[in-house]
């Protein structure tokens, strides 16, 4: 599998889009210095192909764990050894070659998905649009048949620039009053927790290291953006004090799964040569939330035969 990488660029970001999953490659933004350098985790090409981890993918249908296979939709993959569907399965979108028009400051992927075990065709577009500052991230999609539709980007931060400094020393303020409390298998149960008082609560800027020293499993978790917060106030901030970058997201989605890898130690190569390890990055990916066809409560994810669905995510770098 062979894959194409494009570049949209300003006076404020570079970044690289990969064809293959439709790809957040590298998004390069300036320090406190005015040294640009890259914020994500980006894997050594030598390793692309043999990615099960969606570094910068779009992910779908549908993203994260569903923990039946049947349904009136689809019959899905187990690609876990555990009855779960994780990420689509392997003929997922971040494993799909994608066709793509570029202009000036917008790339726009497309890709008519009738993979992963879903019935009918689903039309999926994805553009990126360059604005000042920001990385506009837009999910178009329609289908010919009811079908679930979850989608989310799957990328990795580290602020601290080319990956120099492990992300337990950020700073990490999420706007979420809720989390999904989830099994063993990091299964949802059904039930949504308070975060007041547990190591999820980030409703004030929290150093990353202090939440994880409660957490020996690390965080691999859903956090649901309070109700009250309307769609044009950021509800994710991600600060390193040393470069002192700053990543604001603002979403349409109603919940970050966020993922500290924590204890994903790896032989691959990311970043020209630097070998993956705990807490390297973080993953956040704006999504609904998971499982929401097996738990009463937890959303509607269906998308209905002929009609559209738009979904805007804001990704907007500063410094502080």
């Amino acid at each position: 599998m062979s894959f194409e990488k494009v570049c949209l660029e300003n006076k404020n970001l570079k970044v690289t889009f990969l064809d293959y999953g439709a790809r957040i490659y590298e998004i390069f933004v300036k320090d406190v210095d005015g040294v640009s350098e890259n914020v994500l985790l980006s894997l050594d090409e030598d390793f692309i192909k043999q990615d099960t981890a969606q570094f910068g993918a779009s992910v779908g249908r549908v993203a994260g764990r569903l923990s039946r296979l049947d349904y009136d939709f689809a019959t899905l993959e187990d690609n876990t050894d555990h009855g779960i569907n994780m990420h689509s399965g392997y003929d997922g979108w971040w494993n799909k070659t994608w066709a793509y028009e570029k202009g000036n400051n917008w790339i726009e992927f497309s890709l008519k998905d009738i993979y992963s075990g879903y019935k009918g065709q689903l039309d999926a577009k994805i553009r990126y649009e360059l604005e000042d500052d920001k990385l506009i991230m837009t999910n178009f999609a329609k289908t010919d048949t009811d079908t679930f539709y979850n989608p989310t980007n799957h990328s990795y931060f580290n602020l601290s620039g080319d990956i120099k400094e492990k992300i337990d020393g950020h700073e990490l303020q999420i706007l979420a009053d809720k989390f999904v409390e989830t099994d063993k298998l990091n299964i949802p149960t059904g039930e949504l927790k308070d975060v007041e008082g547990t190591p999820f609560d980030f409703n004030e800027p929290t150093l990353i290291k202090n939440s994880l020293e409660k957490l020996p499993n690390g965080i691999d978790n859903c956090l649901v953006i309070n109700e009250s917060i309307d769609n044009y106030t950021p509800t994710l901030i991600l600060r390193d004090p040393n470069s002192r970058r700053t990543l604001s997201i603002t979403t349409d989605r109603k919940a970050f799964v966020i993922f500290s890898t924590t204890g994903f130690n790896a032989d691959f190569t990311l970043n020209d040569g630097k070998k993956m390890s705990s807490q390297l990055g973080i993953a956040i990916e704006p999504q609904e939330l998971p499982d929401a066809p097996n738990h009463e409560g937890f959303g509607n994810i269906v998308l209905k035969s002929g009609t559209e669905s738009v979904h805007k995510t804001i990704y907007e770098f500063g410094i502080y």
